[in-house]
């Protein structure tokens, strides 16, 4: 099917890898629902609901998500882009198409876009 080519066509796929990435590296730091409620200022109950898969992660989400995980929230995207490219066939499109795309669906700004791309580029 030719929307299950890419990550950004599937983005079931993409929001599932997500998930699992995040609460898999909440796991290996023990902490719970209630102490990620507690450091993120998210309720509980949408914290529950979003390790669900049943609410969506906003970006507001992944940055509080991702400093109470101590970890860069394009890393949370990096690790669920590759697992999702694992599931899928014939990607065509290059990771930093494929994050461009990601990031319009969650709605993030062209300038903003601009700068999170950057922030996946090495270090020279």
């Amino acid at each position: 099917m030719e929307n299950d080519k890419n990550c950004f066509n599937n983005i079931k796929l993409f929001e599932s890898e997500l998930v699992s990435v995040i609460k898999e590296r909440r796991k290996n730091l023990k902490l719970t629902q209630t102490e990620i409620s507690k450091i993120t200022g998210i309720n509980q109950r949408i914290i529950s609901l979003l390790e669900l898969g049943k609410l969506k992660f906003t970006f507001e989400y992944l940055i509080k998500y991702s400093y109470a995980l101590k970890i860069n929230f394009i890393d949370f995207i990096k690790i669920a882009l590759k697992r999702c490219q694992n599931k899928t066939k014939n990607n065509s499109l290059s990771k930093e198409e494929q994050l461009k795309e990601i990031f319009i669906k969650y709605n993030i700004k062209e300038e903003d876009i601009k700068f999170l791309l950057n922030l996946t580029q090495p270090l020279p």
